[in-house]
């Protein structure tokens, strides 16, 4: 467990371990082939629906919040900037039923 905790491979007390980390994290080669994995997982994530669903979770709270706001009497422009979202996107959330 305390080589999985360990931000530096020469922390490591595996040296089959530490070695596979120092490739990755170290050598320019490894970075790209984590690169290349990171962003093949997020494409993934992101044709199955996964990672859209976390970013439309969050726009729903913000209108919420951005209607919960209007009715207590706070500007367009007070909203937008709290939720830091445009000033027209705002309106049209408080436009919506």
């Amino acid at each position: 467990m305390h080589d999985l905790h360990c931000k530096n491979a020469d922390e490591m007390y595996s040296e089959v371990l530490a070695q596979r980390v120092s490739e990755l994290k170290e050598s320019e080669k490894g970075s790209d082939n984590m690169c290349e994995a990171l962003e093949k997982l997020i494409q993934e994530g992101e044709a199955r629906g996964e990672l859209r669903g976390i970013a439309e979770g969050e726009r729903k709270k913000a209108k919420e919040i951005a209607k919960r706001l209007s009715q207590k009497g706070m500007s367009v422009a007070k909203i937008a900037q709290i939720l830091k979202e445009d000033d027209e996107n705002v309106e049209s959330w408080l436009m919506e039923k």
